[in-house]
């Protein structure tokens, strides 16, 4: 058996001590036995330039798809907002709805009915409703999940 020196390692901020009595080997506070962790390297300053600019990056595609959804998706297609809303696993059905209902037109009207899911009054009041597509699949989206993920309140079905 080894002898029962203490190693000093650090100073943690939760106030430990930083001592592993009986110990030689040097192990931080949820570091892995046997690793000595003062030989360690940080990582190059180019790899920590990398990661501050992937960073960068996708805070800006961030604001850039907050700045479409506010406006509305105004400069894509029907078709790919509709799919953008309803995710992979709904979009084909809610294509199919949509074009049935209105020829994926946002300005669609039928007596009460408005929009690429033809929404009825009450339910335009309830789930949202707007000028653009991306409101109207948000408000045809909100609707559908409230039924269950179930088509049965649109005339045209998948």
């Amino acid at each position: 058996m080894r002898g029962t020196t203490e190693t000093k390692l650090h100073e943690a901020p939760c106030g430990h001590s930083g001592y592993f009595p009986g110990s030689d080997r040097r192990r931080a506070r949820g570091g892995v036995e046997g690793v000595d962790m003062a030989s360690m390297k940080p990582p190059p300053a180019r790899s920590i330039a990398i990661k501050n600019l992937l960073a960068i990056i996708a805070f800006i595609i961030a604001l850039g798809i907050a700045a479409a959804n506010a406006e509305g998706y105004s400069a894509r297609p029907v078709p790919l907002i509709i799919c953008d809303v309803f995710g992979h696993r709904h979009c084909a059905d809610a294509l199919e709805v949509s074009w049935c209902e209105s020829r994926f037109a946002t300005d669609a009207r039928n007596g009460q009915y408005r929009g690429i899911f033809q929404m009825g009054s009450w339910e335009r009041r309830t789930f949202g409703h707007g000028s653009s597509a991306y409101e109207q699949a948000r408000a045809a989206e909100r609707y559908f999940i409230r039924t269950g993920r179930d088509w049965s309140p649109w005339e045209c079905r998948p």
